[in-house]
């Protein structure tokens, strides 16, 4: 990788990234997005027809596909982190298990916002997991 500083002119202070395609550092497993207690929310409150397109906007396969009855263009999304109880995104501080020294996660639950938001979320990814091995 390269890089310079206020590349042809195109603004102050910015910075132009030159990948050296010959020397490979990582590879990348996939794009993705977050299942939050927020995206849950928000697509909860959408009809279950847009709930589906909006699933497969993110998660189905790149350009254009048939869908129930219309042309969506996915863009092909191939990991989603899901947060481990609350986050940022969250409408309240949880956790999973708030008893001190249990080690054994004797009470560990998930909580209410898991399985009416996340889990419901997450299974309408089903249709378009692929493997990557």
């Amino acid at each position: 990788m390269s890089y310079c500083r206020n590349p042809h002119n195109l603004a102050p202070n910015s910075l132009a990234l030159t990948p050296n395609e010959a020397h490979k550092n990582q590879t990348i497993f996939g794009f993705g997005g977050a299942f939050t207690d927020a995206a849950g929310i928000n697509i909860a409150r959408l009809s279950s027809n847009a709930q589906q397109n909006l699933i497969h906007a993110y998660f189905g396969p790149e350009g254009r596909e048939r869908f129930e009855k219309s042309i969506i263009l996915g863009i092909g999304y191939t990991i989603a982190r899901t947060p481990i109880a609350s986050c940022d995104f969250s409408t309240h501080n949880y956790s999973y298990d708030d008893v001190d020294g249990d080690f054994n996660l004797s009470n560990f639950s998930l909580t209410q916002e898991d399985f009416k938001y996340k889990v419901r979320t997450i299974s309408f990814r089903r249709p378009f997991l692929r493997s990557h091995s």
